[in-house]
């Protein structure tokens, strides 16, 4: 194992390493010299591909024999940084996401400066057109996390440095200790709700979540994750959003959750598809009620790649 570095990038790749390449690109470009990078391929059809864009900039790959979403991939991918470069931060960053100069840095100034074992920027939309916010960190709102500031052009409401209750995995940094006290990304998620999960748990367990708007990153989003109306994505968003109430809460709230405002979003959701007549798309919806029940074991395999997130329905 080398000395310590200050922080370890991964971005992790599925079917498009060309968005791949320049989310390293941008990385590359950071000015944070002892930062590392690792382009992990997550078992997609084009990891040779992602391999040669590796090789080429002289960042090594990993390359998983199998799609394990984005939390277990990740969680590999990290468990291969730690190994290689032993880092006091990880950075993670969605491949199809690019990093602003400078990001890296001002990321790991207000982590030391404020004590905070997670931080994120402001993320940008990646299009033409006035800059606007994906997120600007995040809340909890209704039993789902979402991402403050959504669709609306930045102008400057949510410059600043505060804590949050949510980050979005798309573009994080964690100190690894804190990483390895939580476990890392429960690979039950597979994709979506996987880092609303993991700040749940962090926040439980007394560490400190913030946003900082003067680190910056553009996002393309949703660019691996296909039509929001496929059964793939039908069942993971049921699944996971269940799985994830199921794990944080208790009490009246969970009672109320599962007894009224769940039959209520099932009845929403179900009236959604039958406008669309994606009667395929239903049937994955209580499959994925069907395996919470049996406890979420078995994962649904995609035809395209996970993004990380969380759900937007």
């Amino acid at each position: 194992m080398s000395d310590r570095v200050e922080v370890a990038s991964v971005v992790l790749n599925y079917g498009r390493a060309d968005l791949a390449a320049a989310a390293v690109d941008s990385l590359l470009a950071s000015d944070l010299p002892s930062s590392r990078v690792l382009l992990a391929d997550n078992g997609s059809p084009d990891a040779e591909r992602a391999l040669a864009e590796a090789t080429r900039r002289g960042v090594p790959a990993l390359l998983l024999s199998d799609n394990h979403g984005f939390a277990g991939g990740m969680n590999l991918a990290l468990e291969e940084a730690n190994r290689r470069w032993n880092p006091e931060y990880f950075f993670l960053l969605n491949s199809d996401a690019r990093v602003e100069p400078g990001t890296s840095a001002e990321l790991l100034r207000a982590a030391r400066d404020r004590d905070a074992h997670f931080v994120g920027p402001k993320i940008l939309f990646d299009r033409p057109g006035p800059p606007r916010i994906w997120s600007a960190g995040g809340d909890f709102r209704r039993w789902r996390a979402f991402n403050r500031g959504e669709g609306e052009v930045d102008t400057g409401r949510f410059d600043g440095s505060e804590e949050v209750p949510f980050l979005s995995g798309c573009a994080l940094l964690i100190r690894r200790e804190a990483w390895e006290r939580l476990g890392g990304f429960d690979p039950r998620f597979f994709m979506y709700q996987e880092d609303a999960d993991l700040c749940l748990r962090a926040r439980r367990s007394g560490l400190r979540l913030l946003y900082q708007s003067t680190a910056r990153v553009h996002h393309v989003g949703s660019a691996t994750a296909g039509d929001p109306y496929a059964d793939f994505q039908s069942y993971y968003r049921w699944r996971n959003r269940l799985l994830c109430v199921g794990r944080n809460t208790s009490g009246p709230s969970r009672a109320f959750f599962f007894a009224a405002y769940f039959p209520a979003l099932a009845l929403r959701d179900l009236l959604r598809y039958a406008v669309r007549r994606r009667w395929s798309g239903t049937k994955a919806l209580f499959d994925g009620l069907a395996d919470f029940l049996r406890g979420a074991r078995r994962p649904r395999k995609p035809e395209f790649g996970p993004t990380g997130g969380p759900e937007s329905g």
